[in-house]
């Protein structure tokens, strides 16, 4: 009872500090850093003459990222996705589309980087618990660069221009693929001992 009472007390989300509007304008490594953001409920209709990779701006996931095409309306893309949820009120984000060799999630504590795991392999999923040391210490050095909360989970990205921050996420919501769950609860668990 009490454990899971200190579990709980780790559970929150703040929809500012995870938008990426709003770290998009700190001085971060971000994979998507030139990108630029639009109201959808004010862009529905909206096409491009070239394809962009478009996601929410916050970590709700309202609808799954991915390449809008050219001549494709932002509401078109939205409605094909599988996971759909009430987006009018979101901002999309677009940024150009990235050449991105495998990507990575980290579980952060207390700015310590506690567990890993990489998720994709180019453009297909493949969660694997082994992560290289050089992106294991991109991933501690990155930790230290933002907190949106004691507890959090940074993805990063291994591109041809070096390794990136994809985005960061509310750990309470995000997939935990390979890494090491017990790691995750028990640490989690002793900084709630006070």
């Amino acid at each position: 009872e009490i454990f899971f009472q200190k579990l709980k007390s780790a559970i929150f989300y703040d929809s500012e500090l995870f938008d990426q509007a709003y770290y998009n304008q700190l001085d971060l490594p971000l994979l998507n850093k030139e990108a630029f953001f639009l109201s959808i409920e004010h862009n529905k209709n909206k096409t491009f003459d070239k394809p962009y990779f478009l996601k929410p701006s916050k970590d709700l996931k309202t609808f799954i990222p991915g390449i809008l095409t050219p001549g494709q309306s932002i509401q078109e893309f939205i409605e094909n996705s599988q996971h759909l949820k009430d987006y009018d009120h979101e901002l999309a984000l677009l940024s150009e589309v990235k050449d991105i060799v495998k990507e990575y999630r980290f579980f952060i504590v207390d700015k310590k980087v506690i567990t890993g795991s990489q998720y994709k392999n180019g453009d297909k999923v493949e969660h694997h618990h082994y992560i290289p040391n050089s992106i294991m210490d991109i991933a501690k050095s990155y930790a230290q660069l933002y907190q949106p909360h004691d507890i959090f989970t940074m993805d990063l990205a291994e591109t041809p221009e070096g390794v990136k921050i994809v985005e960061y996420n509310c750990w309470n919501a995000s997939g935990f693929y390979e890494s090491n769950i017990n790691k995750i609860i028990n640490t989690i668990n002793e900084i709630k001992k006070n």
